[in-house]
C-alpha cells in the first residue's frame, strides 16, 4: 500500500522573505485594522497563519506589469501557496462593452472622477485656479477646463491612492495612465561579484563610495523638501514655497511641483507625517 505524502507548506523563513519582497515592490503599508499593524509591523509577532493571510491579501494588489519585478523564488512560492497571479490586463467584457472602450468620457463621468480624486488624494484647489474662483463648484467649469484640472491633478497620483473601477476607467478614456512601479532586471539582480579579483573589488568599492557621497547631496525629494521648508521657514505662502522648490529642483517642471504642493498641503502631509499643518493668513506652518 502506497502511503500518501502530505504536501509541505512554505516555511516561516520563506514566508517572511516573500512578504518583504511584496512590500518592497508594491510599496505597501499595513492596513490599520490588520494583525500586522497591531503588531507594529513586526513579522515575528504574527503566526504563520496570519502571515500567510497577509501575503494572500497583499497579493491581490499585484498587477500584470509588477510580475517582471518578482524573483523566481517569489513566483514559485506563490504557486506553492496556490495564490492566483494576474496573467495580463484584460478589459472585462461583462463590465465594459467593446464598442465603448475607446469613447470619450461623459461630463458626469468626469465630474464623478474629479470628486473621487479630490477625496482620495486630499486635494485642495490652487487659489489662483479657475475652480477656486468658482467656489470649488466643479459643475461651473467648462469641459476643457475640467479636463485640464483632472490632468493636472493626475500628475501626482501615487500607488497608494485607491480609486473605484469607474474612476480608473474614466481616466483611461482620457488617456491618463495610472502610475506603475519601476521594473527591475532579474538578470542584473542575480549577478554576483564572486569572480572579481581583490584588486577589482577594492577599486569598485572606492568608486561606489564616491558615487554614494555624490548621491547623498541629492537624496532628499520634493515632498520631504516641502516639509523641511515649512519646518524651517514657516509660516510660508504657497508662492514662496514654490519659489524655494524651483531653486532646489531646477530640473523639475514648476507646474508639477505646484500640483504636488496643492496635493500635500495641508491635509495629506499632516495625515502621512502624523503632524498638524495649518494654513494661516501668513501661510503654512506646523502647529505645535
Amino acid at each position: 500500500m502506497v502511503k500518501k505524502t502530505k504536501k509541505k507548506g512554505p516555511t516561516r523563513k520563506e514566508l517572511e522573505k516573500l512578504f518583504n519582497e511584496i512590500t518592497r515592490i508594491l510599496e505597501l503599508d499595513p492596513k490599520e485594522d490588520s494583525p500586522l499593524a497591531e503588531a507594529n509591523g513586526e513579522l515575528s509577532e504574527l503566526t504563520i497563519q496570519e502571515l500567510t493571510a497577509q501575503i494572500e491579501e497583499d497579493a491581490k494588489e499585484i498587477r500584470f506589469e509588477d510580475m517582471e519585478s518578482f524573483s523566481d523564488f517569489a513566483v514559485k512560492l506563490f504557486s506553492k501557496m496556490e495564490v492566483e497571479l494576474p496573467d495580463e490586463d484584460v478589459v472585462d467584457e461583462d463590465v465594459v462593452d467593446e464598442d465603448v472602450v475607446d469613447e470619450s468620457p461623459t461630463r458626469e463621468e468626469m465630474d464623478n472622477a474629479y470628486t473621487e480624486m479630490t477625496e482620495v488624494m486630499g486635494l485642495e484647489s490652487d487659489p489662483d485656479s479657475t475652480l477656486a474662483k468658482m467656489g470649488d463648484d466643479v459643475s461651473q467649469l467648462e469641459n476643457n477646463e475640467l479636463i485640464e484640472q483632472i490632468e493636472d491633478d493626475a500628475q501626482v497620483i501615487s500607488r497608494q491612492d485607491k480609486f473605484s473601477d469607474e474612476t480608473i476607467a474614466t481616466l483611461k478614456k482620457m488617456g491618463i495612465e495610472m502610475p506603475t512601479r519601476k521594473k527591475t532586471d532579474k538578470k542584473e539582480t542575480k549577478k554576483t561579484d564572486k569572480k572579481e579579483t581583490k584588486k577589482e573589488t577594492k577599486k569598485e568599492t572606492k568608486k561606489e563610495t564616491k558615487k554614494e557621497t555624490k548621491k547623498k547631496t541629492n537624496k532628499i525629494g520634493v515632498i520631504t523638501s516641502i516639509l523641511e521648508i515649512i519646518t524651517d521657514n514657516g509660516p510660508i505662502t504657497k508662492e514662496n514655497l514654490l519659489k524655494e522648490l524651483v531653486k532646489r529642483f531646477p530640473e523639475r517642471e514648476e507646474k508639477s511641483m505646484k500640483s504636488t504642493i496643492n496635493v500635500q498641503l495641508p491635509n495629506r502631509m499632516s495625515k502621512e507625517r502624523n503632524i498638524t499643518i495649518v494654513n494661516t493668513d501668513e501661510g503654512f506652518q506646523i502647529e505645535k
